[in-house]
C-alpha cells in the first residue's frame, strides 16, 4: 500500500489550493474578522505591497474547495482566481577570429559578432549535427556598441524576473543595481528589518527573493539553478576585464528578482512564502515597477488555459508606465502562442540558429514579434556550478528562447538609456523596422534583431498587423462561413493611410471579403480589420494559413499567420439531455463571479466492458474527512440523480468508481474503491501502513446496498501488495447469503499471501498433474529446488475473496504453479536450454469481454523460457480451475511489453483486443496485437529521423486490409500503416505541448477512438485530442483523409466558455462521440455528437 497511498495522500490532502481573491474594496480589520466563519484571518494575506486602487483589493488566500464555495457567495467578494504553474523557459571558433575585446570567450559569442563559428551539437537520436554560420547572423553589435554607450543619457535598468543571480560572479558583481538607501557598504544589511526607502521591501539592497522559504531569505535573490545568471550575463556581463564574456552592454544594470528556482522541484515548494509561481511572478513584476526599471525580461511563460485576470492587470500596469516588457516565445516548436508573449503590448522573442534559420525548438507564428540568437549561447552561470559544455568555471552554453529574449531586452534598455523620453510604441517601431529581412517569412512578424539600425531614424508612420491572441477561427457548420478580426496598429507618431489585403494560402478556404481594408490608422491605436472567409471542403485540415499585405507610404510589406479553425458548437445537432436532482441542485458546473471562467466537478464513471450505452456520472465532495458521492444515471430522457448519496468516512484516497453488473442479475451496478486510515498516524504526513486499509463498496445505481447482507468489504492487511485497478478483471464469488459477487483478479508485484501457505489454494489445475512425480525428468530438481512457502517478491496474479465478511488476498501463483508451467510447457522449450534454467513470468491479463465475464472466465499470458527464447503461454481461469496452453499463434515474445486496449475494425462490429508494446530504444518499437480469437498481428517500426524520439504509444487498430499503429513523437503524432509485412507507410501530423522548467510539461490528451465513416459506410479509426489544458477551448480529431494524416475541420470543435469537454463515449452503433457538459439558461446539459468522417 505504500506505493499507492503515501505520495497521493501528501499531494491531495495536506495542502489547500492557493487563490487570488479580488474584493470589492480594501478590507478593514472588521471585515476581515467577519470572514472568520469561512477562513481564519491569518490565512488572508495581501497580494502585494504595490499600491493602487486595483492591487489594494487583491489578497492571497489558501482555500479548501468547500471554503472556496462559501467565500464565492460572500457579498464582499468580486472575483476568485486560482494560481497556476509557470514555465521558465559546442561552438567551434574560427581560428581567424577578431578579438575586438579581451574577454576570453568572446570568439564564441556569435550572437554579438558572427565570425564564421561552427556549432556542433547532438540530435535527439545522438547523432552529430553541424551548423555553419551565415555571414551577418548576429545582432549587428560590433560597429555600434561604442557609439551607443558614449551617448547614453542614463544607465538603464533591466529587471530579470527569473531565478536570481550569482552576486559574487566576477563578470556580474559590478553590474547589479544597488538600491543605495537600503545598502550597507553595497550589501544588504544582515540584521536590520528597517525599510529605509519606504517601499515595503526592507533591506532590498539588490533586488528581492519572492521564492524565499523564510523571511530572512527575501533580501537575497541568490540563483541556485543558473538560469537567471545566464540571462543576466547575456544582457550586461562586464566587458574587457580579461575574464569570460561580455554582455550586450555593461552600462546596463541588472535588478535581480527571483520568482522560482530549485525550490519548485522539491517538496519544500510548499514552504515558499508566496506559494504559487503565478503570484510570485506577478509580485516580482510589481516590485520591478515600483523600482522604476526601464525593461522587464521574462524568460518564462504560461499557456492560454492558465491565463488570469490579475496577471493581465500586472502586465498592463507595467506597460502603462512605458516599461518595456520582453518575453521568451517558448521552446515547444508550436504556433499556439504562450503568455505573456501573447499579450498585445509585450515584445515576443523567438530564436534563430547561427545560420539565420529559426531554431527548430522555438515557438513560431505571427505572434512572435522579433527574433534573436538563442541556440548555443555562452554566458555566465553561478561560479560554484560545474559547467556541462565548457571547461571554464562560471560559464556555460545554454539554448532556448530564454537566451534570445535578453538580447532584445538589452537593446530596448540601451534605447531607453539613449532616449529617456521614448515611448513604448516609438521603441517598438525602432526595433521592428530595423530588424533584418526574414529568411522564413511565415515564422515571425519581423526578422533578426539589429542593434545598430535600431538607433537610426524611423518613419513617422508604421502600419503593421497584430496577431497576438489570434489563435482560432469559429466556423458556421451550416454554411462554412468564418469571420474574425485582425488588428492593425500604426506604431508611428502621426496618422497613416494604408491598404490592407488578405489572401488565403490554402486551397480549401477562400477569403471572400475584408472589412475596413482601406482606412486611416490613428497613431498608437489598434484597429480591427475583419476577415470573412469560406470553407469549401470540411474534410480538409483545420489549419488556415493566410497572408496580410500592408501598403502604406513606406511601401508594401507582407506578413503571415496561421490559425486553427473549429466548428461553432452552438450550431451543431447535438443530442442534449438535462439533469434531474433529488433534493438540491448540485454544483456540477459553475461560473466564477464576473468572469467567463467555468469550473467542472462532474466525472465519468468508468465501465470495464463497453457496450454502447450512455455512461453514468458522479460528483465527488470531500468535507470533514467524509467523502460524499452523488451519481447521475441516464433514464432515457435525461440524467437523474440517484435516490441516495453514498457517504464514506475516513477516506485518505479515492481509488476509483466503476459501473458494471457486479451481482450477475443483468443490471448495472456501482463498485467504489477507497483507501482509509484508522490509527495514530491518521491526519499526519507520515502514515503507517498498519493504519491503512482497502475498502470495496457495492451499490445499485440508486446507491442502495447491492446485497442482502453486507455490501462493504474491508482488507485490513495488504501484505505489501498494491491493488492495480488498470489490470483488474472479475470473477464470480459466492457470498454466505447465497448471492453472487464479482471480485477482482489483478496483477501486482508481491509475496505469496499468508493464507495460501496456511490453507493452500482453491484454484487448481484443470488437468491433474503430479508436479513432483519421479516419472518426470525434472521431478527431483523441482522437489529440491522450490518450496510453496518460499519468500520471493514476484509478479503474480492476485485476487480478493471474502471470508467472514472481510476481504482476503489470495494467489495461486506460487512455486507449485511455476513448477507446473515448466512441467507442462517443457515440450516447447528450445533444446539448447536446460529446463532448470528456464524462467516463468506473469505478463498480463487479457481484455475481458462480456461473454468472458458472464462465463466466469479470465485469460492471461505467461512467458516461459530464457533470454531471447521466450514462449507465450495462455492461462485460462474458469470455475476455480486454470488451464495452460502454448500460444503457438503468437510468435512475438510479450515479456516486458506494456499492455493497451486495441480496436478491431476488421469485422462487422467493433471488438476489443490487446496491444502489447515493446520499446527497444527511443527509436525502435514493436507492437503486437492479439484479438479475442488470439490471432496475432505485429508491427515493428524504426524511427529514421535523427532529431526526433518515440515518446509514447497512442493507439492500435486492425482494419480489414491493413493495421495502424499511432505513437507520439517529440512534437507530432506518427501513424504507421502496415499494408503487408514488408511494406509500411508513415504519416505525421503536428501536435502541441507546453513545457515547464523545472521539470513539468503540459500536453494535449490523446484518446484512440472509432468513427462513423459515412463515405464508405463502415467503422474507421481516429485519435481524439483534447487541447483544453493548453488552449482552454479546443477539441479535435486526427484521422486519415486523402492519404494525409490531418485534423479535418469537420471534426474540430471550439468550445464556448460555458461548456467543458468530457471523455468520448461509445455510442450504440459501435463508434464513439464527443461529450460536452454545458451550463445554459435552462440548466446543466450533457451533449453528445457522433464522430463522423
Amino acid at each position: 500500500m505504500k506505493k499507492i497511498l503515501l505520495p497521493l495522500l501528501l499531494s491531495t490532502l495536506a495542502f489547500a489550493d492557493s487563490y487570488i481573491v479580488e474584493f470589492k474594496k480594501e478590507l478593514t480589520q472588521k471585515e476581515m474578522s467577519s470572514l472568520d466563519h469561512i477562513v481564519s484571518k491569518n490565512k488572508i494575506k495581501k497580494f502585494t505591497q504595490y499600491e493602487s486602487s486595483y492591487f489594494n483589493r487583491l489578497y492571497q488566500i489558501e482555500l479548501s474547495s468547500s471554503e472556496r464555495t462559501l467565500l464565492q457567495k460572500n457579498e464582499l467578494v468580486k472575483l476568485i482566481e486560482k494560481d497556476f504553474e509557470a514555465q521558465y523557459f559546442e561552438i567551434r571558433v574560427n581560428p581567424n577570429s577578431e578579438m575586438i575585446v579581451d574577454d576570453l570567450l568572446f570568439p564564441q559569442q556569435w550572437g554579438l559578432y558572427n565570425q564564421g563559428q561552427v556549432v556542433e551539437t547532438r540530435t535527439l537520436g545522438g547523432k552529430k549535427r553541424v551548423v555553419e554560420a551565415s555571414p551577418g547572423v548576429d545582432i549587428n553589435w560590433k560597429d555600434a556598441i561604442d557609439d551607443i554607450e558614449k551617448n547614453l543619457k542614463k544607465y538603464p535598468v533591466v529587471a530579470v524576473v527569473d531565478m536570481g543571480i550569482d552576486f559574487e560572479h566576477k563578470d556580474l558583481k559590478d553590474q547589479i543595481y544597488r538600491n543605495t538607501l537600503e545598502c550597507d557598504d553595497d550589501l544588504a544589511p544582515f540584521t536590520t528589518e528597517e525599510d529605509r526607502d519606504g517601499n515595503k521591501f526592507p533591506s532590498d539592497c539588490h533586488g528581492w527573493n519572492f521564492a524565499a522559504t523564510a523571511p530572512e531569505e527575501m533580501r537575497y535573490p541568490f540563483d541556485d539553478k543558473g538560469h537567471g545568471t545566464h540571462v543576466s550575463g547575456i544582457i550586461a556581463a562586464k566587458r574587457n576585464n580579461e575574464l569570460g564574456i561580455g554582455g550586450v552592454s555593461d552600462k546596463i544594470k541588472i535588478l535581480p528578482v527571483r520568482v522560482t528556482g530549485s525550490i519548485d522541484e522539491t517538496s519544500d515548494k510548499y514552504r515558499i512564502m508566496l506559494r504559487s509561481p503565478s503570484q510570485r511572478i506577478a509580485n516580482g513584476i510589481l516590485y520591478a515597477i515600483k523600482m522604476n526599471v526601464d525593461v522587464i525580461n521574462l524568460s518564462l511563460g504560461w499557456p492560454k488555459s492558465m491565463d488570469t485576470n490579475f496577471m493581465r492587470n500586472v502586465i498592463a500596469e507595467a506597460t502603462s508606465k512605458d516599461i518595456i516588457v520582453v518575453a521568451a516565445a517558448g521552446n515547444d516548436n508550436s504556433n499556439q502562442g504562450v503568455y505573456p508573449c501573447n499579450y498585445h503590448d509585450v515584445i515576443c522573442v523567438g530564436s534563430v540558429d547561427i545560420d539565420g534559420n529559426m531554431s527548430t525548438f522555438s515557438n513560431y507564428g505571427g505572434q512572435v514579434d522579433i527574433l534573436a540568437p538563442g541556440d548555443q549561447i555562452v554566458s555566465t552561470i553561478p561560479e560554484k556550478f560545474i559547467p556541462l559544455k565548457l571547461n571554464i568555471q562560471g560559464y556555460d552554453i545554454l539554448t532556448g528562447t530564454s537566451q534570445a529574449a535578453p538580447f532584445v531586452s538589452a537593446t530596448a534598455a540601451l534605447l531607453k538609456g539613449s532616449y529617456p523620453e521614448i515611448t513604448s510604441d516609438d521603441l517598438k517601431n525602432r526595433l521592428y523596422n530595423s530588424a533584418r529581412e526574414k529568411l522564413q517569412p511565415e515564422k515571425s512578424l519581423h526578422g533578426l534583431l539589429n542593434l545598430k539600425d535600431s538607433f537610426q531614424p524611423v518613419p513617422s508612420q508604421s502600419v503593421k498587423p497584430i496577431f497576438k491572441e489570434l489563435i482560432e477561427g469559429i466556423v458556421d457548420p451550416r454554411n462554412g462561413r468564418v469571420r474574425f478580426p485582425v488588428f492593425i496598429k500604426n506604431y508611428g507618431d502621426s496618422n497613416a493611410k494604408a491598404e490592407i489585403k488578405i489572401e488565403s494560402l490554402v486551397s480549401h478556404i477562400d477569403v471572400v471579403a475584408v472589412e475596413n481594408e482601406h482606412k486611416t490608422f490613428e497613431a498608437g491605436k489598434p484597429s480591427p480589420v475583419f476577415i470573412n472567409a469560406q470553407v469549401k471542403d470540411f474534410r480538409k485540415d483545420r489549419q488556415f494559413k493566410f497572408k496580410v499585405t500592408v501598403s502604406d507610404a513606406q511601401g508594401v510589406k507582407e506578413y503571415f499567420h496561421e490559425i486553427s479553425l473549429g466548428l461553432d458548437i452552438r450550431k451543431l445537432p447535438f443530442r442534449e439531455y438535462g439533469f434531474k436532482f433529488t433534493k438540491e441542485i448540485k454544483p456540477i458546473i459553475y461560473q466564477d463571479k464576473n468572469t467567463k471562467d467555468y469550473r467542472d466537478n462532474l466525472n465519468t464513471i468508468d465501465e470495464p466492458i463497453l457496450n454502447g450505452e450512455l455512461p453514468s456520472y458522479f460528483l465527488l465532495q470531500n468535507k470533514d474527512q467524509q467523502t460524499r458521492i452523488s451519481i447521475f444515471n441516464f433514464d432515457g430522457r435525461g440524467f437523474a440523480e440517484a435516490a441516495n448519496v453514498l457517504e464514506i468516512d475516513n477516506v485518505v484516497k479515492f481509488l476509483g468508481i466503476q459501473k458494471h453488473d457486479y451481482n450477475y442479475d443483468g443490471k448495472k451496478d456501482i463498485f467504489v474503491m477507497t483507501i482509509h486510515c484508522e490509527g495514530e498516524s491518521c491526519g499526519t504526513r507520515n502514515l503507517k501502513e498498519e493504519d491503512l486499509y482497502l475498502k470495496f463498496t457495492y451499490r445499485n445505481t440508486d446507491l442502495e446496498p447491492l446485497f442482502k447482507g453486507q455490501s462493504e468489504f474491508i482488507l485490513r492487511k495488504t501484505e505489501g501488495v498494491s491493488y492495480d485497478l488498470s489490470s483488474t478483471r472479475f470473477y464470480k464469488h459466492q457470498l454466505n447469503t447465497g448471492e453472487t459477487i464479482a471480485l477482482p483478479f489483478f496483477i501486482a508485484q508481491g509475496l505469496v499471501p499468508k493464507v495460501n501457505v496456511e490453507k493452500g489454494h482453491d484454484i487448481t489445475p484443470e488437468e491433474k498433474i503430479d508436479v513432483f512425480s519421479d516419472s518426470h525428468s525434472i521431478g527431483d530438481f523441482l522437489l529440491n529446488q522450490f518450496r510453496p512457502d518460499e519468500k520471493k517478491s514476484l509478479r503474480r496474479i492476485y485476487r480478493y475473496e471474502i471470508a467472514n465478511n472481510e476481504l482476503r488476498l489470495r494467489s495461486f501463483v506460487d512455486d507449485d504453479f511455476f513448477n507446473l508451467v515448466k512441467l507442462k510447457m517443457e515440450r516447447v522449450l528450445n533444446k539448447r536450454i536446460d529446463i532448470e534454467d528456464a524462467n516463468v513470468n506473469i505478463v498480463h491479463l487479457m481484455q475481458q469481454s462480456q461473454s468472458d465475464f458472464e462465463a466466469d472466465r479470465v485469460r492471461g499470458i505467461i512467458s516461459f523460457g530464457l533470454g531471447v527464447y521466450q514462449y507465450n503461454v495462455k492461462i485460462e481461469i474458469h470455475d476455480k480451475k486454470f488451464s495452460l496452453k502454448a500460444m503457438d499463434s503468437v510468435s512475438q515474445p510479450l515479456l516486458g511489453n506494456s499492455q493497451y486496449k486495441s480496436f478491431d475494425l476488421s469485422g462487422d462490429q467493433l471488438s476489443f483486443g490487446d496491444a502489447f508494446v515493446y520499446f527497444t530504444t527511443s527509436h525502435l518499437l514493436t507492437v503486437t496485437g492479439v484479438d479475442q480469437n488470439e490471432k496475432e498481428t505485429a508491427i515493428p517500426y524504426r524511427l529514421e529521423k535523427a532529431n526526433d524520439l518515440i515518446m509514447g504509444f497512442v493507439g492500435y487498430f486492425t482494419h480489414p486490409n491493413h493495421n495502424e499503429l499511432i505513437f507520439e513523437q517529440v512534437d507530432s503524432l506518427a501513424l504507421v500503416k502496415q499494408v503487408t509485412n514488408e511494406r509500411h507507410e508513415v504519416y505525421e501530423s503536428k501536435t502541441n505541448k507546453f513545457s515547464f522548467l523545472p521539470g513539468a510539461m503540459m500536453t494535449e490528451t490523446f484518446f484512440p477512438i472509432v468513427m462513423d465513416n459515412q463515405v464508405d459506410n463502415k467503422l474507421d479509426s481516429g485519435i481524439y485530442i483534447d487541447n483544453t489544458a493548453i488552449s482552454s477551448n479546443q477539441i479535435y480529431i486526427k484521422t486519415m483523409n486523402d492519404r494525409k494524416f490531418i485534423s479535418p475541420i469537420k471534426n474540430s470543435l471550439i468550445l464556448t466558455p460555458n461548456c467543458k469537454s468530457k471523455n468520448p463515449v461509445m455510442m450504440e452503433q459501435g463508434f464513439f462521440g464527443y461529450t460536452l457538459l454545458c451550463l445554459e439558461s435552462n440548466g446543466y446539459r450533457l451533449k453528445y455528437l457522433p464522430f463522423q468522417k
